[in-house]
């Protein structure tokens, strides 16, 4: 029996274990530190003044306690991608290219019929204010930068998640094309950095999240620094698992920059979005999906953590190889209200997050939309206003 004991433990896979400083614990500095190398804790990341940490559980569980009095722990998780399984690909040439797609459509009326009209289709229309640098951060499965359909706009930045620096998954490149594509983008002429999180099977980790958030903050006040122009930065995460008080924290942390913004999918479980992360994070826009006639996508989530509907059903946009394809969920619902977000940015360049969001939500189209769970969260859709 004892040998069989030794066997399970020795073959035990390790987890690791996040910890987040408590701010409120009476802990000497020095001690944490001599602690935590004595140890085996290694540090994450910072962003502002937030650390994060993390250690095997092995080492964790001999100490719990002294653990705990330091920081908030939590085991890491996986995140993934918030798309619908169902996908059809979709060829370029069956693609009706002399109306607008729906998605573009909808979101510059305040209500139905759609009329295949979307004013912003050139090139500078999103982009106008000439002093401004608006950079968007795809945090994703990875962008397939090539794509003719970005016109040379989108750069590959970093990999926190494989050794495969390209989207071999296919959702990163589909939601960069829902923010800035030539035909189904949003904003016209974003500015779109890919950041890889998610591997090819459209997984990753808490900690491969918060290393990908920390390089767009720390990309971003570079660009500050560095810039004659004022430099803005808007983040598109279209992931999502469990509840996570470290990668919450991570997102709020970028925050405290008022030139810094985010945007999360509400996850596709038909469930309150305040059991999820990144989307119960209230400081940010946490997106809902919506059909072309108005109705609440059957998958969407919602609640009072979810801000506002956007579209997010039977989305067609760009994939790896030069491709195009038709996805459904709040990862589509995400970026484009993204490439949305880039218009009010460009407009607006003297409010911050919670300014921004408050804009977006008084110009939003209101009570359109059929189906909307109770009294939780906003009825309110995603409007082009300038």
């Amino acid at each position: 029996m004892l040998a069989l004991l030794l066997f399970f433990f020795g073959c035990a896979v390790s987890k690791k274990i996040i910890l987040t400083p408590k701010k409120d614990a009476a802990v000497n500095m020095l001690l944490m530190n001599a602690f935590n190398d004595d140890h085996g804790v290694t540090h994450l990341a910072t962003i502002n003044d937030q650390a994060f940490y993390q250690v095997d559980d092995s080492s964790f569980y001999v100490h719990a306690n002294t653990y705990k009095a330091m920081y908030e722990v939590e085991e890491e998780q996986t995140f993934t991608v918030t798309k619908l399984e169902d996908a059809n690909f979709i060829l370029i040439d069956d693609f009706d290219s002399r109306a607008a797609p729906w998605h573009l459509d909808r979101i510059v009326k305040e209500s139905l019929p759609l009329d295949g009209n979307f004013p912003y289709n050139s090139s500078g229309s999103c982009h106008t204010n000439k002093d401004l640098d608006i950079h968007t951060y795809v945090i994703d499965t990875g962008i397939d930068v090539t794509h003719p359909e970005f016109e040379g706009r989108a750069t590959w930045l970093e990999n926190f998640i494989d050794d495969t620096d390209t989207d071999c998954q296919s959702h990163g490149t589909h939601c960069a094309g829902l923010v800035g594509s030539k035909s189904y983008g949003a904003c016209k002429d974003a500015r779109l950095f890919a950041i890889k999180v998610l591997g090819c099977d459209g997984s990753g980790s808490t900690s491969s999240v918060i290393r990908g958030i920390e390089y767009a903050y720390n990309r971003h006040v570079k660009q500050v620094k560095d810039s004659v122009k004022k430099v803005k930065s808007i983040v598109s995460m279209s992931l999502g698992g469990g509840f996570s008080g470290a990668l919450n924290a991570a997102v709020k942390a970028t925050l405290k920059d008022p030139n810094f913004y985010f945007a999360a999918a509400a996850g596709n479980e038909n469930n309150d979005a305040c059991r999820t992360s990144p989307a119960s994070v209230r400081e940010i826009f946490t997106v809902m999906a919506s059909d072309r006639y108005d109705k609440r996508a059957y998958f969407s989530n919602y609640g009072n953590c979810a801000d506002i509907y956007s579209p997010g059903v039977n989305v067609v946009s760009t994939v790896p190889g030069g491709r195009t394809a038709m996805y459904s969920g709040t990862s589509m619902s995400t970026p484009v209200l993204v490439g949305v977000l880039n218009h009010y940015v460009d407009t607006y360049p003297q409010l911050n997050m919670a300014d921004i969001k408050k804009k977006v939500l008084q110009s939003a189209s209101k009570n359109k939309i059929i189906g909307h769970v109770g009294k939780t969260g906003n009825n309110a859709l995603i409007y082009i206003s300038r």
